[in-house]
């Protein structure tokens, strides 16, 4: 069960990773590919392409601090993800349902230990939050692309 919900939370950041493209290539298509014409590969990238594209836009601070408190989300779930995904698995009982694993953290000056614990229920909860966050995100999308296809059917018809 235990890596089976790790298998889930792989899976859901898949979404949110998915997700976070398709903004990036709905960006890059409204014309911000000229301001900044490299394509984001890694995740800090990519948050920071669209926090720069968001604020181009001026728009009230609500929104701003919606897309801040989303950006910071994303950063906290990625922080999970990599502790369960990148972290060594070094005490599992059998009849335990806990789990310690041991994340390595790379400086230049010395290699840090985030002692990490966690169980099935801990796992597919941070997948549930993925999931969630990733279809609140697709569903900005969809309403973005409804909005422009909206728009792009009425200038036709004003142009008739």
């Amino acid at each position: 069960m235990f890596f089976a919900a790790i298998g889930r939370l792989a899976v859901s950041w898949a979404h949110v990773e998915a997700a976070l493209d398709i903004k990036v290539e709905m960006a890059r298509k409204m014309g911000w590919d000229k301001v900044d014409p490299v394509r984001p590969r890694s995740l800090k990238r990519k948050v920071e392409y669209l926090k720069r594209f968001f604020k181009s836009l001026n728009m009230p601070d609500d929104g701003m601090e919606s897309y801040d408190r989303l950006f910071r989300r994303i950063h906290d779930l990625a922080e999970a993800r990599h502790d369960i995904i990148h972290g060594a698995v070094i005490e599992h009982a059998e009849d335990s349902t806990e789990v310690k694993f041991v994340r390595f953290l790379y400086s230049d000056d010395e290699l840090g230990r985030k002692p990490i614990t966690a169980n099935s229920k801990t796992v597919m909860g941070k997948a549930q939050e993925m999931e969630r966050l990733a279809h609140s995100m697709f569903k900005w999308i969809d309403a973005v692309r409804e909005f422009s296809r909206e728009q792009a059917q009425s200038g036709v018809a004003r142009n008739h």
